[in-house]
């Protein structure tokens, strides 16, 4: 790994510059900022910011505690940035510090690992937008880890998730206990793992599933496809008393549709979402009993994690509760 005195001779300026330079770059000369700025890319230089808090540690109250957050797509993704949210309000509650990184890959590049570590964070959390499986880099291995909303093959790694499985079997009992009996399932993608989880949830509820009508979305991003199979449905006069929905985007959709072909909620069918999305889901006319996916719990438990030292590993499974309102 490059030094900063590597970088010093490539750039031709003294260390002293080069860590004016990433410190203070207002206050170096253009030229020799270009001029250090491309000696670090050449050498893939990663600054080591650990040197900060040595200097703090003769402030006052400093406290050498600090959560990195890993984040895949969550910290710009409205549905989940509850997690990363919940993880600085937990970290602040304690008096600890936390920094966000995040990434579009599908897994974090050598460069994201390399800015994190040079935090020297004193564990990190691995979060990611939706449930999914990750591989986790080696190094990061090497300080206290925990994932959020994914799961790893490495069972010593603790991973918070959400109990899709329970949670999907709470709504179809709250649906089957109000005497419902003709569901339509409109279900996201099955490459998406909460759709597995979900199934073998509706599944425990209902044993004689096959008698109903069972659709999935062929594109997760797609929720036109929400429209076809409730027309497909009534074309082929599958008489459904209610919706379970994958998401509540696809609950949105079947609102309009049902909206726009005459359908009463939940007078001539009910609906049931999924998620309870941040600051919409209320909004829905009649409101829309859903399932919660608790997103701030998952980052309030993996900061709490590192915070308390805890030693569970493995899948550590958090409840989604029903939301109970008005469309059921």
């Amino acid at each position: 790994m490059a030094s900063i005195k590597d970088v010093s001779k490539l750039a031709g300026v003294s260390w002293m510059t080069v860590s004016r330079a990433i410190n203070s770059p207002e206050k170096v000369k253009p030229d020799t900022l270009r001029r250090v700025n491309e000696a670090i890319k050449t050498l893939n230089y990663t600054p080591d910011h650990s040197a900060k808090k040595m200097r703090a540690k003769g402030v006052q109250g400093y406290q050498d505690t600090t959560i990195g957050v890993l984040a895949l797509e969550v910290a710009t993704t409205p549905f989940s940035v509850g997690i990363n949210h919940s993880i600085e309000q937990t970290a602040l509650a304690q008096g600890w510090n936390s920094l966000i990184f995040n990434t579009f890959d599908a897994a974090p590049s050598d460069e994201t690992v390399d800015r994190i570590l040079s935090h020297k964070p004193t564990g990190i959390v691995f979060a990611t937008m939706g449930l999914r499986e990750v591989v986790v880099p080696e190094r990061l291995k090497e300080l206290p880890l925990v994932l959020a909303n994914c799961f790893t093959k490495d069972s010593s790694i603790p991973s918070y998730v959400p109990d899709d499985q329970l949670g999907q079997f709470h709504g179809i009992q709250h649906l089957l206990a109000k005497g419902y009996k003709k569901p339509l399932f409109i279900m996201l993608n099955q490459s998406l793992p909460a759709v597995t989880l979900r199934q073998q949830g509706i599944k425990q509820a209902v044993p004689d599933l096959e008698i109903y009508r069972w659709r999935y979305m062929n594109d997760p991003c797609d929720y036109h496809d929400t429209i076809t199979i409730i027309d497909n449905a009534l074309a082929e006069n599958y008489d459904f008393d209610c919706i379970v929905c994958g998401n509540d985007r696809v609950a949105l959709v079947a609102y309009m549709h049902l909206h726009r072909i005459g359908k009463a909620i939940p007078e001539d069918v009910a609906i049931l979402g999924y998620d309870n999305m941040d600051e919409i889901a209320d909004l829905f006319v009649p409101g829309l009993t859903t399932i919660e996916l608790p997103h701030h719990e998952l980052g309030r438990q993996a900061a709490l994690h590192i915070i308390e030292k805890r030693k569970e590993t493995g899948l550590i499974k958090l409840p989604c509760p029903l939301i109970e309102r008005e469309s059921i």
